[in-house]
Parts: C-alpha cells; structure tokens; sequence
C-alpha cells in the first residue's frame, strides 16, 4: 500500500560509532584554502582602509568605494570560517 502513509515505516539513522578518519593531505588543503581566503579578507580590509584615508574629504565616490570594500571583505572573513569547518 503505497499510498497510504501510515503503513509506511519510518526509518531511523543511527550515528556512527567509528570516528572518521581525515587524510592529513584533505585537512592540510582545507587549512591553506582557508589561509588563502583570510590573506585575501586582509588585503581587502587593508586596501579600504587606505582608500578611505588618502582620498580627499570632497571625493565622496572614493570614500563610498572604501567604505562598501570593508563589508566585502568581512563576508570574506565568514566565508572563509564558514567553508573551514
């Protein structure tokens, strides 16, 4: 009886009870993917913070350009912790 839900059985997943075993050269990849993405969030956050210092006070395109890059590099940051676990 196919179409009737409550002969259906429900399955149960059980947990494993083994730990999985991670290649050294899987966890090491992952830990230069995320060092790799940080060093991209830093240079980022540094080069808003330059934008924004040595624009002039009357260039507000300059300003608004450094101001929107520090948001983008922040979502790097989470990017990258997120992708990392």
């Amino acid at each position: 009886f196919a179409g009737n839900p409550s002969m259906m059985e429900t399955s149960v997943v059980l947990p494993r009870s083994a730990p999985v075993k991670v290649d050294p050269k899987v966890f090491f990849a992952n830990e230069r993917t995320f060092l790799a993405w940080m060093h991209v969030s830093v240079i980022l956050a540094g080069a808003s913070v330059a934008i924004v210092a040595f624009s002039d006070a009357s260039s507000v395109h300059n300003q608004l350009y450094g101001v929107i890059l520090l948001p983008v590099s922040i979502a790097f940051i989470l990017y990258a912790m997120m992708q990392c676990e």
